[in-house]
């Protein structure tokens, strides 16, 4: 027998709406019978509620897509009909072998040197949700810097640090490890190279200010540390 496979994508934003009816669904005869062979995939940024399905872990199997190996993205672009080499390597450098840039780079190739730079495709997909202008420009900042506290980020933005930090946080590509916010790797290196390119004022400008704050940090714990030992 054949599966039946639905596929909801962009869950992030239909969970909250979905989740009750498809548990149901899955947990009772209320709305009726799935046939045996229904299989259902929830594709979004952010893992599943486990208010909704932590007690379903015999039903519900978590699969978090990474990008291409190098193998796996060379296949796609085979599949394309690019196997020139220079290309090929380019491809991989511009997207990161992140899936979504692979094949969107794959529908036109040109040359190595005629490929365009899809830094601003991959921050408009992983920002898609947002339209407020001064938090995607906060987001981008913030990717500067490898790891992130408030008072790290809030030299990066040069803005009101506290609120905004509070959301970049929520955000489902920033991680928190041992205290400090990193950025995914395939999320942050598509950024860095977006605000290189659009201004490179800017961009030595955020260096800058970055250096002479950490700069500052220095020097105050150095005068601490001098006024402790006299």
């Amino acid at each position: 027998m054949p599966w039946l496979v639905l596929f909801f994508d962009t869950y992030e934003r239909l969970g909250p709406l979905l989740d009750p009816w498809l548990r149901t669904l899955l947990t009772s005869e209320r709305l009726g019978t799935l046939p045996a062979n229904t299989v259902l995939v929830l594709a979004g940024q952010t893992r599943p509620d486990p208010g909704c399905w932590g007690d379903l872990a015999d039903v519900v199997a978590e699969l978090p897509l990474e990008p291409f190996t190098d193998a796996e993205a060379r296949q796609l672009l085979s599949a394309k009909g690019i196997t020139d080499e220079p290309v090929v390597r380019e491809v991989l450098r511009l997207s990161g072998r992140l899936p979504v840039l692979v094949s969107t780079l794959a529908e036109n190739p040109g040359t190595s040197g005629d490929l365009d730079d899809p830094s601003a495709t991959a921050v408009d997909r992983f920002l898609k949700w947002e339209r407020d202008p001064v938090r995607r420009s906060a987001a981008l900042a913030g990717a500067l810097p490898r790891r992130l506290n408030e008072d790290i980020f809030r030299a990066a933005v040069d803005e009101d640090g506290a609120e905004l930090f509070g959301w970049l946080r929520s955000l489902p590509f920033i991680g928190d490890r041992n205290g400090a916010v990193r950025y995914h790797d395939v999320v942050r290196a598509p950024m860095l190279r977006l605000r290189r390119t659009t201004s490179p004022q800017r961009w030595s400008a955020a260096h800058t200010r970055l250096a002479e704050t950490f700069a500052g940090w220095r020097e105050a714990a150095a005068g601490g540390l001098d006024a402790r030992d006299g």
